[in-house]
C-alpha cells in the first residue's frame, strides 16, 4: 500500500508540473502567434490592393483604347474602378488619341500603401524599404488604340 501511494503522489506532482509546463510554452507563443497572423493580414492586404491596381489599370487601358477618350476620361475610369483607391499615375503617350491609332497605350496606376503590423512600419523605415511609413504599389496594363 505504502509504495501505491508514493507512486500516485508522484504522478500527480508530475502532471501538476506538465501543466505549468504547458502554460508557459502557451505565454511564449501567442505573442509569436500573435505577429505572425498580423502580418499574414498585412501580405494579404498587399496583394489585394495589387489585384485592385491591376484591375483599375486594365479598365483604364480599356477606356484608353477608344480614339476619342481624352485623359481625364482615363484617370476617371481608372479611380472609379478602384473605389477611390488608385491614383492615375501616367498615360502614355500623353498625346491626342486621334493620331495614335494602332499604337500602344499604357496606363499605370498607383497606391500609397501603409502596414498596419506594429513595428513593422518603423523596421521597413529604417532598412530602406518604406519611405515615411508607405510603400508605392504600381500596376501598369498596355493595350492598342482602336
Amino acid at each position: 500500500m505504502a509504495v501505491g501511494n508514493i507512486v500516485r503522489r508522484l504522478r500527480r506532482r508530475r502532471a501538476e508540473r506538465s501543466r505549468g509546463q504547458a502554460m508557459v510554452e502557451l505565454a511564449l507563443m501567442v505573442p509569436l502567434l500573435a505577429v505572425m497572423l498580423v502580418l499574414i493580414f498585412d501580405f494579404s492586404r498587399v496583394l489585394y490592393h495589387s489585384l485592385i491596381l491591376a484591375n483599375a489599370a486594365r479598365d483604364g487601358s480599356w477606356v484608353a483604347t477608344d480614339a476619342a477618350a481624352t485623359n481625364a476620361d482615363i484617370c476617371a475610369r481608372v479611380v472609379a474602378s478602384a473605389n477611390g483607391l488608385a491614383v492615375c499615375e501616367s498615360i502614355t503617350p500623353n498625346v491626342d488619341r486621334i493620331y495614335n491609332q494602332g499604337l500602344p497605350v499604357v496606363v499605370k496606376a498607383s497606391y500609397l500603401f501603409t502596414p498596419l503590423t506594429p513595428g513593422l512600419k518603423e523596421t521597413l523605415t529604417t532598412l530602406g524599404v518604406l519611405s515615411g511609413g508607405t510603400y508605392k504599389l504600381e500596376q501598369s496594363v498596355q493595350m492598342v488604340i482602336l
